[in-house]
């Protein structure tokens, strides 16, 4: 992706989870491997709040 594309809806949940939690800023610049790597460190749970706030 290049410029101001709209990210593939498999990526939506993750990329959501990362800016919530402050560890991107935007969306709509990211490439496809960098997509990838988001929806990787979510599927290990690294953007749940939880686990960034120490509650669990």
């Amino acid at each position: 992706m290049s410029g101001n594309q709209t990210p593939p809806v498999w990526a939506h949940k993750a990329l959501e989870a990362a800016m919530a939690v402050g560890a991107i800023k935007t969306s709509n610049d990211k490439s496809q491997a960098e997509l990838l790597c988001i929806q990787i460190l979510n599927n290990l749970g690294l953007f749940d709040r939880s686990v960034k706030n120490g509650l669990i």
